[in-house]
């Protein structure tokens, strides 16, 4: 979805996989450079340890973006509940567009 936009719209993208294990972070961005090298699209990677919401907009302070795409993945409802969904987090803590894909 992010290379599609970013295509169309001649912008560049960065790559932030949040993960505690800094292997499997690096394994995640190999894929996304593998997917986006071929397209032509200028792009910044990072992996970062935490949690994606504190750890992105932790990345949008450094390196602000117009625009925040944004996996969303499911978890149980007590498990929301408790803890909220890393999405409304995000969407709560920036002031810019969030486009959440699942």
């Amino acid at each position: 979805m992010a290379a599609d936009l970013a295509i169309h719209a001649g912008a560049e993208i960065g790559v932030l996989t949040v993960d505690d294990d800094a292997q499997k972070g690096t394994a995640t961005i190999a894929e996304a450079r593998a997917y986006l090298d071929p397209l032509g699209l200028k792009a910044a990677y990072a992996v970062v340890p935490g949690r994606p919401a504190e750890a992105a907009v932790a990345a949008l302070v450094k390196d602000p973006a117009d625009m925040v795409i944004m996996g969303k993945r499911g978890h149980s409802p007590l498990r929301h509940l408790i803890l909220g969904g890393e999405a409304e987090q995000l969407m709560r803590s920036v002031e810019l567009p969030v486009l959440l894909v699942s």
